[in-house]
């Protein structure tokens, strides 16, 4: 059994476990659920959290992989679910301002096709989304 305070000493932990409780497949060995522990939502939140202070930071580096992770940070913090970056994608263009949904449009396309680093994106474009999912972060 995985010590839940001690692996909280790396916050992306608390991320991976979660996401292994909820989305894994057990392939070989002990079933999930009695190799880790449930995450208590605090801990999930701030392991996301964390991870989306620091892509707000620097979004313009790796535009497809921040917008779509902030899209699933933000499916967390109004709806409590645990997505993909795909799917929370998906879940923005549902539920986020109209305005953003070719940024994330073309940031799924992109992401479908393994082509990460081959779309342009629009730097004020960016800079705007930035500045909305900080003001939802912080609200």
């Amino acid at each position: 059994m995985v010590d839940l305070e001690k692996s909280m000493e790396d916050a992306d932990l608390a991320a991976h476990f979660a996401i292994t409780k909820f989305r894994g497949i057990c392939v070989y060995g002990e079933p999930i659920d009695e190799v880790f522990p449930d995450i208590p939502q605090e801990y999930y939140w701030r392991s996301i959290y964390e991870d989306a202070e620091s892509v707000l930071e620097n979004l313009g580096k790796d535009p497809v992989y921040g917008i779509l992770n902030l899209c699933r940070v933000m499916a967390f913090k109004k709806d409590r679910l645990i997505l993909s970056k795909k799917e929370g994608g998906e879940w923005a263009l549902k539920n986020l301002e109209k305005r953003f949904h070719s940024l994330v449009l073309k940031a799924l396309k992109s992401y479908a096709s393994g082509k990460v680093g081959d779309t342009e994106y629009d730097q004020e474009e960016l800079e705007q989304f930035t500045d909305s999912m900080k003001e939802e972060l912080v609200e």
